[in-house]
């Protein structure tokens, strides 16, 4: 097939610490609201511990966007 994945969005948190994902195009986060289980959602800034890891799966998938 040739096809070529490419990562868009991070996890925040993982199995019972889930929290959302950080929006690699947009570059923000999206949290769920717990009294919600995910229905909704708050768009966020990128966590800190985050920022510096979206940045580089973002121009990584800038770089895959280029090959194509």
């Amino acid at each position: 097939l040739g096809a070529h994945a490419v990562v868009m969005q991070l996890p925040i948190g993982a199995e019972t610490e889930f929290k959302g994902v950080v929006d690699l195009v947009e570059m923000n986060a999206l949290v769920w609201r717990d009294e919600t289980l995910g229905a909704a959602w708050d768009v966020v800034e990128i966590p800190d511990d985050l920022r510096a890891r979206a940045e580089e799966y973002r121009e990584k998938m800038i770089e895959a966007a280029v090959e194509m």
